[in-house]
């Protein structure tokens, strides 16, 4: 649905496209197999252990009520990208290391220049139903110094759909945030029917292929009280409308999402207990498109 709106504080990156070596005959479906995914495995399983030995990153977490634990670590994979994902494979060390900077070129994890994509973010996987990792959503934590200002990186490495995909299956309620950063502050204060896409204009025919195949009871949308966050909103309760799955939507204050609404509460549990108690039945209406 929005898969073509990036804002400006947004960068996209995926894999390369596949390039034709003379006189190989391969197949752009088979190059990209699971040889591949050893790569990306080996790549977040490096970011997930620079996270557990940077207590830095961690009070970042712990300023958006993010309970950071192991076993919240381990769990979701999460991750921090540092400088020191190749440091072990430096061009000067022969050809093996240049085949695995090569494959993370290939899959966007590198940049042309060799820099890395996610280079001080927090990295959120996301994963398909076959456990392959298929996405991530970067989330810079230090301020940024270039031009343009951009703080949000999302990574495909095929059909990202949800974060924390677990936690849909037939059930009451799901609530659906715009990013895994909100996700995991619901999922730390106890709320674990939370799921989360990339960003707010991520939201595009896969999700809702997902959504109308577990077909939850409800889907609460935690998106921000704002201009862009109501217009996102409305057409995704426009689209699960068409779906005939009930919508609800988050009550927050004006020009708040969630993180912003809970950095104001010492003991924001409660808060958060009642808003999402306040959920109110949600759809796109003439109404509300003239309002905007």
């Amino acid at each position: 649905m929005f898969n073509d709106v990036i804002p400006l504080n947004i960068k996209v990156a995926g894999q390369a496209s596949f390039v034709h070596l003379p006189g190989h005959e391969l197949d752009p479906e088979a190059y990209a197999d699971d040889r591949l995914n050893v790569y990306v495995d080996h790549a977040f399983r490096h970011y997930k252990q620079v996270l557990l030995n940077t207590p830095d990153v961690w009070r970042w977490f712990a300023e958006r009520k993010i309970l950071l634990t192991h076993e919240l670590i381990e769990t979701f994979s999460l991750g921090f990208a540092d400088r020191t994902l190749c440091k072990d494979y430096r061009r000067e060390k022969g050809r093996r290391s240049e085949i695995v900077r090569g494959a993370w070129q290939v899959l966007g994890l590198l940049k042309p220049s060799g820099h890395q994509y996610f280079h001080g973010d927090v990295v959120v996987p996301i994963y398909d139903d076959q456990a392959h990792i298929v996405g991530a959503y970067g989330r810079r934590v230090s301020p940024e110094q270039r031009p343009g200002h951009v703080y949000h990186h999302h990574w495909y490495n095929g059909d990202a759909t949800f974060f924390n995909r677990s936690a849909l299956s037939p059930c009451d309620r799901v609530i659906l945030c715009k990013s895994p950063i909100e996700a995991l502050t619901l999922l730390s204060a106890g709320f674990t029917n939370v799921i989360a896409t990339m960003g707010i204009f991520s939201f595009g025919h896969h999700h809702l292929a997902e959504l109308d195949r577990i077909r939850p009871t409800e889907v609460v949308l935690a998106f921000d009280n704002s201009d862009t966050g109501n217009h996102v909103a409305g057409m995704v309760a426009q689209a699960l409308d068409a779906y005939e799955i009930p919508c609800l939507r988050l009550p927050l204050p004006r020009n708040k999402d969630i993180n912003a609404f809970v950095h104001g509460y010492d003991d924001h549990v409660p808060e958060l207990e009642r808003i999402i108690d306040a959920a109110f039945p949600y759809q796109q209406t003439y109404e509300n498109l003239v309002r905007r």
